[in-house]
């Protein structure tokens, strides 16, 4: 019979598997922070397998064949737990961020049922087949989320392969839908909320975010004497900084506080009070904060301002994310900058 040891070390808790092979005294070491429920179905599986070995058969340790004695909803424990106290980028993962590899184990497991964690060739092609009723969009997202979790399953000794490498994902982004000025005019005349006022020009001149309006960025934050708006937490975990453009320094100046966060709506929030004037503005345009964002990036790329620069104003981490500015129609273009810059 295995026997099971709890080792402290600098990274957190591990464990340590014992087990005698004849006459060999050998031991295993589990990943860091495994949760329970991992350790004791992976202890199960070695008193199993030294069981058998017993009777003849051959003894290959469960944390060295190809996959884990772990079902599909062990290793999701165990890698969200993981992931959750992961720092990338100075920070914590994003809450939403775990929301979206939760959605996709979700859908794995909804597939090919609360398997072992090492699916096979065939339980990988039912996956693909039921990811066909999905966008594009949503299909690369839910494949992309399960790439990177079994790839930290690998890197941590749980798994040997990753079935979702060979999976096509799309490369294709959607054309951003902009608004032109009038309609940004008319939109702000309508929001009936001070703070949501806030928010809109921290979008529209900006191009923050909604997570990094709502409950985020703070009036110490802002800086007229540089003109630097610092974000503390933004979509990537990370402290970043933006340009303040004068139309955003007049609107902060003449709302100016001592301190306190800028917008203190909750996100769903400055959502209605946004939808809301858009509707009594007569703009019929999906997304609140979104467009916003999108109509700045448009906005500067139209006017000469070079995809590069565009990239570090709305920080995005892979230029080809910036490039979606250059297909907006010309037509769209030419709206947006009438009467106005930005």
């Amino acid at each position: 019979m295995a026997s099971l040891e709890k080792v402290q070390r600098s990274g957190g808790t591990a464990y340590r598997i014992r087990y005698r092979l004849g006459k060999r005294e050998l031991a295993e070491y589990l990943p860091l922070n495994t949760p329970q429920s991992n350790v004791k179905a992976i202890l199960a599986e070695f008193d199993k397998r030294l069981a058998l070995h017993k009777l003849g058969a051959a003894f290959l340790s469960p944390l060295r064949d190809n996959g884990a004695p772990i079902t599909l909803s062990g290793f999701r424990d165990w890698f969200l737990e993981t992931k959750k106290t992961a720092i990338r980028r100075g920070r914590p993962v994003h809450k939403k961020t775990q929301d979206t590899y939760r959605y996709a184990f979700e859908k794995l497991i909804s597939a090919v049922g609360d398997v072992r964690a090492s699916i096979t060739p065939h339980q990988a092609r039912t996956f693909e087949t039921a990811l066909e009723v999905f966008s594009p969009t949503t299909r690369s997202i839910i494949i992309r989320s399960l790439r990177a979790a079994w790839e930290m399953g690998i890197e941590e000794g749980i798994l040997t392969e990753n079935p979702f490498r060979k999976m096509a994902v799309s490369t294709d982004r959607k054309v951003p839908i902009v608004l032109t000025n009038e309609e940004k005019d008319r939109i702000f005349e309508k929001i009936e909320n001070k703070e949501a006022r806030l928010g809109f020009a921290l979008a529209r001149y900006a191009g923050l975010r909604r997570v990094e309006i709502c409950g985020n960025v703070k009036w110490e934050d802002v800086d007229f004497d540089s003109g630097l708006l610092t974000i503390p937490e933004g979509k990537t975990g990370q402290g970043q900084q933006v340009p303040i453009l004068p139309p955003l320094a007049q609107i902060l100046k003449e709302n100016r506080k001592p301190e306190g966060f800028i917008v203190n709506l909750h996100q769903h929030t400055l959502t209605h009070y946004l939808e809301k004037a858009q509707r009594a503005a007569g703009v019929k345009k999906p997304g609140a904060v979104r467009i916003l964002r999108h109509s700045l990036g448009a906005g500067l790329l139209s006017q000469g301002v070079d995809i590069r620069t565009i990239q570090l104003v709305l920080r995005h981490a892979s230029i080809s994310t910036t490039q979606i500015y250059t297909k907006i129609p010309a037509a769209a273009v030419r709206k947006l900058l009438e009467g106005k810059n930005l």
